[in-house]
């Protein structure tokens, strides 16, 4: 069996174990640290509260493209919802279409 992975892929050994993945949650939070000194991390909701993350933001937008997915029936599901993710995310921001340019004004 074949894997595919990018670990399989470039991981194979110690001269060319081009990627990294940390063995536990916190190992992950002090690498991140390290690599990143000055960024900004954020807690993982947990609980409750990650429940209501995921009632709020992930599923109203989620169980849209499952339904559309169910709909079409696509060849390769999994390209086609990531593709339909991207295009339809609710914090993409929006292009206006016809309005003035930076030339005009």
């Amino acid at each position: 069996m074949q894997f595919y992975s990018l670990r399989a892929i470039y991981g194979t050994d110690d001269q060319r174990n081009a990627l990294h993945g940390s063995d536990s949650f916190s190992s992950a939070e002090r690498e991140i640290r390290f690599f990143f000194p000055d960024s900004i991390i954020e807690p993982v909701p947990t609980g409750q509260a990650a429940k209501d993350y995921l009632s709020h933001e992930i599923n109203p937008t989620l169980l849209k493209g499952l339904t559309a997915l169910c709909k079409q029936k696509p060849e390769d599901p999994v390209v086609w919802l990531a593709d339909w993710l991207i295009d339809n995310n609710p914090n993409k921001p929006k292009i206006a279409g016809n309005g003035p340019s930076v030339e005009d004004a």
